[in-house]
C-alpha cells in the first residue's frame, strides 16, 4: 500500500512537472489563474458579500467628479475647473437641491467625492437601501451593469438614482426594482478594474 501510494504521488509530481514547463507551462499557469480568480470571485467573495456580483469594474466616468473626457460635471461651464467636492456641488447642486438634497447631506454619503473609471467598487448584498448609497444594478437595455447613487425612494419602494458627474438621470433610473439591485459598494480599490475595462475596450465584451 505504501509503494502505491509513492508511485501515485510520483505520477502526480511527473505530471504537475510537465504541465508547468515550457511555453506550455505559461498558458497552464494563466489559465490557472484565471479560474482561482473566478473561484475567489464568484463562489467564496460572493458567498461571503451575499451577492452574485461582489466585485466590478467600472467603465464610464458617470461618478466621476472631475473632467471626463473634456465633459465637466453636470454640464458646468466653469473654466479652470479644479476637482475638489465643493467645485463640484457648485456645478451640480440645482439638481440635488431640487430633490431636496443637501450640501450637509451629499457630504454625508458613501464615497462623496465619487469614482473614477477603471476603479475596482467591492459589492455587498443588502435587504435595504438609503438615499446616498451607491448601488449596482441591472438593466435590460445596457450591456454592462450600472454603478450610480440612489437619489430617491419612490413612494411604491422602488429606487431612483443618478450618476455623480451626469447632468440629470438616464430613463431607466426613475423606477429601479430592488430584484434589479446587486448591493451597494462598500469599498473602492482604485485603477485595479483598469485591465478587464482595457480587455472590453479592446474586444468589445
Amino acid at each position: 500500500m505504501e509503494r502505491l501510494k509513492k508511485l501515485e504521488l510520483r505520477y502526480v509530481k511527473e505530471l504537475w512537472d510537465k504541465l508547468t514547463q515550457g511555453w506550455f507551462g505559461y498558458v497552464f499557469y494563466a489559465l490557472l489563474g484565471v479560474f482561482l480568480a473566478y473561484l475567489f470571485q464568484n463562489v467564496i467573495l460572493a458567498k461571503i458579500l451575499g451577492t452574485s456580483m461582489p466585485v466590478v469594474a467600472v467603465y464610464s466616468g458617470s461618478m466621476d467628479h472631475g473632467i471626463y473626457f473634456g465633459s465637466l460635471p453636470c454640464k458646468g461651464n466653469a473654466a479652470n475647473y479644479v476637482e475638489n467636492f465643493d467645485n463640484w456641488w457648485e456645478l451640480c447642486k440645482d439638481f440635488y437641491e431640487e430633490i431636496g438634497i443637501t450640501k450637509e447631506q451629499f457630504m454625508s454619503f458613501p464615497f462623496k467625492d465619487g469614482f473614477k473609471r477603471g476603479d475596482m467598487p467591492i459589492i455587498k448584498g443588502s435587504e435595504n437601501y438609503k438615499v446616498g448609497d451607491i448601488i449596482v444594478y441591472s438593466v435590460p437595455t445596457e450591456k454592462a451593469p450600472i454603478i450610480h447613487r440612489i437619489v430617491k425612494i419612490n413612494p411604491d419602494n422602488t429606487y431612483q438614482t443618478k450618476g455623480d458627474h451626469n447632468p440629470g438621470q438616464n430613463i431607466y433610473e426613475y423606477s429601479v426594482r430592488k430584484e434589479q439591485i446587486y448591493g451597494k459598494v462598500i469599498f473602492i480599490i482604485p485603477k485595479l478594474g483598469y485591465f478587464k475595462v482595457l480587455i472590453s475596450d479592446i474586444f468589445g465584451f
